[in-house]
């Protein structure tokens, strides 16, 4: 019995291997690549691709392209689309009707086979993703924020369908009643979409896909009812035999990249692509893929569309692919690694691929780090030659000079070695994007030394320079990748200039930017700041609004304050800044925001990308934009998720999702709304913002000159951490940046590693990126009860991760203390919190040289790229906020103290306390009518002392001075004059000198208060005769009184001029 089984067996595994061998001899007996089409008539990234005979296709992409071909791919002419959006979809039925469809909402149709395309009307304005019809009436698109739309009449109408989906972006439909769609992950599910229906109308999700990693599947295709397969992230590929009834099988692709499309043309024969040109093919359904070359190592393949064993397309981010076939011409061929500079990052897989001549069964592959001629090292001693690739998983060897030797396995004399040059490097994270770039100046010469952190794969620097109103740069040079610093010269003391550093390593781009200056001179006025204050507030807090209004006035602010009531919307707001604006527009730069009132929302889309978040999001930039046209009449949403906030027509949230011109204002905002995990009230909460508000602007809370930077999210998306890098390096000095990674921390122990450095050291900036929930990131490592429990000592804040981003109503209904918030309520030091890392990037180099957080937050707002703003997607997104106060700055300076004013004659003579800063230069002196008038600098010349005369003051009852100290500020970004916050003192100066005594003119002490008249009195004084009674006022000195002033004997007093004196 057991031998006739090992018999049976024996034969079914020779059979089985004989089906292999025939199936890879397919692959094997010719060589199959992908060539560029080259000379078409757009350089435009195409998305997708649909052939319906051997003849006739179509290609589309970004800008509305549309490219048709009539004779099998050999040439193309571009089409009329009508539309400047990306085109994500086309679709024929035959050679006149199609459609296509993609972003904002865009569906376009044609009957006559391009020749015209004509819009269709589009519920949504969503990003639509794939568009597939079945007959000239039914069809379906799928999109972003669960959109899944049906037509029954060729599109004229659109009706959405309800479902489970998420980000749906794969689409496949049989018939009229059998269907699929696949997308991105759902929480609910804990998987990635997937969805069918049996009868076209209802969708049920499936949960038997067998995936639960946080990946999209991006592409579904079936060849019947029954056999499927799914593509989605991280090379995973998913199969089904019996349409989905039981579980989807796993099939190993052989590679780490996502896959974008898939496409069968029968149930063996198969190709699926996706990212870093990707291209895999198998003859046998799936239970073995091989690689076949692409000539492109980088960008993405979108499609793929096979119209038989011997003719297919692929379109991708450098155009159309045509697969071709042919007869290898020499014995071994490597294809790739071969032409040189792709990149193998290290602990990855990547596909070495080749073509050998018939007689070879098995091929050596090995490879070098120091050039062609080796020393070579081993990969595989023996692998079978039909397969065509091997999937290498990266060794730690990094190397710019790496090559690949293959071989038959039988005779190492036949080989054949990579052309040109590869590189193995590590994976490139948010430091390798960077360019931690500062400047260092000199007064004599004037020069500005830009300099930068060595990279060791760089290959080359460009260095540009433009003045911060420029909307361009200016190439100053290209240097070499050993290069860290550069020289200008052509510069002038006093004035700002903003330098961009470009790093082009074999791997990634990276980007520096650093304002400097050299000596640059203080700001006396800032601007005027708008205070929107809820009246809840205006009693209990008087106290401490009277305070920031007077810290905001000592910075150089002037203040227009107005309390709203709570229930106040956003267009009475709106309408006040805008008229505030319209009556001083030269002056009026800022505002800021105290209370949980007038919350703007606008846009329909997630930023952080969660398609069930997807809806209408909070806008306080709304109050920035003066003149942009927000509407209200386009957008409604489409989410049967878990949305924050929908959007509809006419229902008081606006439907721009970017910002529609330019911010005028710096904005932010302190809201201490639901933060009911604390123990203090909301009243409380602000009074406690505002006084360490003032404890920051009077340096009583100092914290040191660095940032602390966790690199958590690095590991998954590796370009976050650039936008803080960039800007911790100017502002701060690369030295003073610590970074930790808390990345696969578990318990409380190393994931307590950040939060413990923010309770027992300081810093001025801190970011921090992980994934979300409305009150955490990345936790346990940071969440909005460490915000209540301790004590957190770092002042600024960069936090992105997903959820939180949405900071007004804090997601699902109920809950309280969102993170975005709370560390404004916390009771140590942070002051500004954003919401930032990489949809889009912020730039806060500016405050590097004194600017303040608000016109970094206008700086960001206003990006239209003349900043690497990482995702373009939602740049200038209205989502981009300032939790805090928009006025804050880096670089505190000690005021002066005890600070008095006295009045001698007409005089005011100032003392004060000098500045227990160092680096003092001196103190400037300000007067104004009252605290709400403007401050006039009284000196000339800057005061080394700490006294000073004003020999004509104001006779304005609200008399007030204002003193700063000055500072030589020398920062890692250049040399500027900063001053402290102003020091004040009121004295409304004495304009009636009155004799009370008894005596002589000249005693002081005969003169009420001791305050005698000038023996020259200027106009608007009058001096009063009213000796003690039997006394007499005895003048013994000559008094001039200037027209204007006033001289009162009063009745019965007597008034006695000595011998030759007088009153002129």
């Amino acid at each position: 019995m057991m031998n006739y089984y090992l018999g049976h067996d024996y034969l079914h595994r020779m059979r089985c291997t004989l089906m292999l061998l025939m199936n890879v001899l397919v692959f094997s007996m010719q060589a199959q690549v992908w060539i560029p089409i080259p000379s078409l008539p757009t350089t435009e990234p195409l998305k997708t691709i649909k052939f319906i005979d051997l003849n006739t296709g179509w290609a589309a992409g970004e800008n509305g392209t549309i490219l048709k071909t009539t004779n099998g791919g050999m040439t193309w002419t571009a089409q009329t689309s009508g539309i400047t959006n990306t085109i994500r979809s086309i679709f024929f039925l035959d050679t006149n009707n199609g459609w296509a469809c993609g972003d904002e909402g865009t569906i376009i149709a044609t009957s006559d086979g391009g020749s015209t395309w004509i819009p269709q009307s589009s519920p949504f304005t969503t990003q639509y993703n794939t568009v597939r019809f079945v007959n000239t009436t039914t069809g379906w698109i799928v999109g972003n924020g669960s959109v899944l739309l049906k037509t029954t009449n060729g599109g004229l109408n659109w009706t959405p369908q309800s479902n489970q989906g998420v980000s749906m972006w794969g689409l496949e439909m049989l018939s009229t009643t059998n269907g699929w769609v696949c997308g991105g992950f759902n929480n609910t599910q804990n998987s990635p979409t997937l969805l069918k229906t049996t009868n076209g109308s209802t969708w049920t999700y499936q949960t038997n896909s067998g995936v639960s990693s946080f990946l999209t599947f991006n592409d579904i295709r079936f060849t019947d009812t029954n056999n499927g397969w799914l593509v989605g992230g991280n090379g995973t590929i998913r199969h089904t035999t019996d349409a989905g009834a039981t579980t989807w099988t796993g099939q190993t692709s052989g590679t780490q990249f996502e896959l974008l499309g898939v496409d069968f043309i029968s149930t063996t024969k198969g190709y699926a692509c996706g990212r870093q040109g990707v291209m895999i093919a198998t003859a046998n359904g799936g239970t073995s893929w091989a690689a076949q070359n692409t000539t492109m190592t980088a960008g993405s393949l979108w499609e793929v569309d096979m119209i038989n064993d011997t003719t297919g397309f692929a379109v991708g981010d450098s155009g159309i692919l045509q697969y071709d076939v042919y007869t290898p011409t020499q014995a071994i061929d490597l294809l790739q690694p071969n032409d040189g500079g792709d990149i193998f990052l290290v602990s990855n897989k990547r596909f070495i691929i080749w073509q050998v001549q018939a007689g070879i069964s098995n091929v050596k592959l090995q490879y070098s780090t120091t050039g062609n001629a080796g020393p070579w090292t081993t990969i595989t001693a023996s692998t079978p030659a039909a397969t065509g690739s091997y999937a290498w998983t990266i060794p730690n060897t990094t190397s710019v000079n790496c090559y690949v030797r293959i071989s038959n396995a039988a005779n190492n004399n036949v080989y054949d070695i990579s052309d040109a040059p590869f590189y193995i490097l590590n994976t490139a994270y948010g430091v390798d994007y960077s360019v931690l770039t500062s400047a260092q100046v000199t007064t004599s010469p004037p020069q500005i030394t830009v300099s930068w952190v060595t990279d060791a794969n760089a290959l080359q620097y460009i260095i540009s320079k433009k003045l911060p109103s420029d909307t361009s740069w200016t190439n100053l040079d290209t240097l070499p990748g050993s290069t860290t610093s550069y020289v200008d010269a052509n510069v002038a003391i006093c004035t700002r200039y903003e330098y961009r550093v470009i790093k082009t390593t074999p791997l990634v781009t990276g980007y520096g930017y650093v304002y400097s200056g050299i000596d640059l001179p203080a700001i006396d006025f800032r601007g005027t700041m708008l205070l929107a204050v809820d009246e809840n507030f205006a009693s209990p807090l008087q106290t401490e609004l009277d305070q920031l209004e007077k810290d905001l006035i000592g910075d150089g602010w002037k203040v227009i304050r107005h309390d709203f009531p709570s229930t106040a919307i956003d267009t009475t707001v709106k309408n006040w800044v805008v008229g505030q604006y319209n009556q001083s527009s030269d002056t009026v730069r800022a505002l800021l925001i105290l209370g949980h009132f007038a919350i703007p929302y606008s846009g329909n889309y997630a930023p952080d990308g969660h398609a069930e978040r997807v809806g209408a999001q909070p806008a306080d930039v709304y109050y920035a934009d003066i003149d942009g046209a927000w509407t209200d009449s386009i957008v409604m949403t489409n989410n049967t998720g878990n949305v924050y906030t929908p959007n509809d027509l006419n229902d008081g949230r606006w439907d721009q999702s970017v910002i529609p011109s330019a911010a005028e204002l710096q904005v932010g905002r302190v809201d201490m709304h639901s933060m009911s995990g604390f123990a203090l009230s909301e009243t409380e909460l602000m009074r406690q913002y505002l006084n360490k508000n003032h404890s920051y602007r009077h340096k009583i809370n100092n914290p040191a000159r660095r940032a602390l930077l966790n690199t958590h999210l690095d590991n998954s998306l590796f370009q976050t951490s650039a936008v803080a890098w960039r800007s911790f390096a100017p502002m701060l000095g690369s030295s003073n940046i610590a970074a930790t990674n808390t990345n696969g921390c578990s318990g409380n122990g190393s994931c307590h590693i950040f939060m413990d450095s923010l309770q027992t050291r300081s810093y001025l900036w801190t970011y921090m990126a992980g994934g979300g929930t409305d009150t955490s990131c990345a936790y346990p490592v940071m969440a909005s009860s460490h915000c209540i429990n301790y004590q957190l000592n770092t002042v600024f804040l960069q936090l992105y991760g997903s959820y939180f981003v949405e900071w007004a109503k804090g997601g699902i209904t109920g809950t309280t203390d969102h993170l975005l918030r709370a560390p404004l309520a916390n009771a140590g030091m942070p002051l500004a919190t954003c919401w930032t890392g990489g949809n889009p990037r912020w730039y806060f180099h500016p405050m590097g040289l004194g600017e303040s957080i608000g016109f970094c937050t206008m700086l960001s707002q206003n990006n239209q790229g003349i900043y690497d703003p990482g995702s373009m997607q939602w740049m200038g997104g209205i989502h981009m906020a300032l939790m805090g106060d928009p006025s804050l700055r880096l670089h505190m300076v000690y005021p002066v103290t005890l600070l008095t004013a006295t009045q001698n004659e007409a005089m005011i003579h100032l003392n004060w306390t000098a500045s227990a800063d160092t680096d003092i230069i001196g103190y400037h002196v300000y007067q104004a009518d009252s605290m709400a008038g403007t401050f006039q600098k009284l000196n000339s010349t800057i005061i080394t002392g700490t006294t000073f005369t004003d020999s004509l003051p104001s006779l304005a009852p609200g008399n007030v001075y204002m003193v700063r100290a000055v500072k030589s500020e020398t920062t890692p970004s250049g040399t500027y004059k900063n001053m402290s916050q102003g020091i004040f003192v009121a004295k409304p100066v004495v304009t009636t000198f009155t004799f009370s005594g008894d005596g002589a003119w000249s005693t002081s002490s005969h003169w009420t208060n001791s305050l005698k008249p000038p023996s020259i009195l200027p106009a608007g004084y009058t001096i009063v005769i009213d000796p003690i009674l039997g006394g007499e006022c005895r003048l013994d000195m000559v008094q001039h009184i200037n027209p204007g002033g006033n001289l009162v004997l009063l009745p019965g007093r007597k008034f006695v001029l000595e011998a030759d004196l007088f009153i002129h």
